[in-house]
């Protein structure tokens, strides 16, 4: 579902920041109760979880349809490893990296998803 709030300052209040927000659950009620007013479908649920977390990679491979793509499979501490999809020249096998989970705003806006790269699942 995506959801646009139109000036929402008139909802939850002046907010600080620009970028990505982090709301907390009595906004995120706030916010669902205007859903509900407006009459449609569906409510926002909150999500605390880290976006940005530390892993290690496992093992890294050449992507097989790109000369500078790799996938990897890195440990984030979850009882199985995620694969990634990574364009990064000096990545490699034992190394200790930031993960961008699905959810997390990159600094040029964009959020990262869990999907496919040219053929191969990205799963964080």
């Amino acid at each position: 579902m995506v959801t646009t709030f139109f000036n929402v300052s008139q909802i939850l209040g002046q907010l600080d920041g620009r970028g990505q927000v982090f709301l907390t659950d009595a906004q995120v009620d706030q916010l669902n109760a205007a859903i509900t007013a407006a009459g449609a479908p569906g409510q926002l649920v909150a999500d605390h979880a880290p976006k940005l977390v530390i892993g290690v990679v496992n093992e890294l491979t050449a992507h097989p349809d790109s000369d500078h793509l790799h996938v990897g499979q890195v440990d984030i501490g979850q009882p199985e490893t995620v694969q990634i999809v990574c364009g990064a020249p000096n990545v490699a096998a034992g190394q200790h990296v930031v993960v961008a989970l699905p959810g997390a705003m990159m600094p040029t806006g964009q959020i990262i998803w869990p999907g496919a790269l040219r053929g191969s699942i990205a799963t964080a």
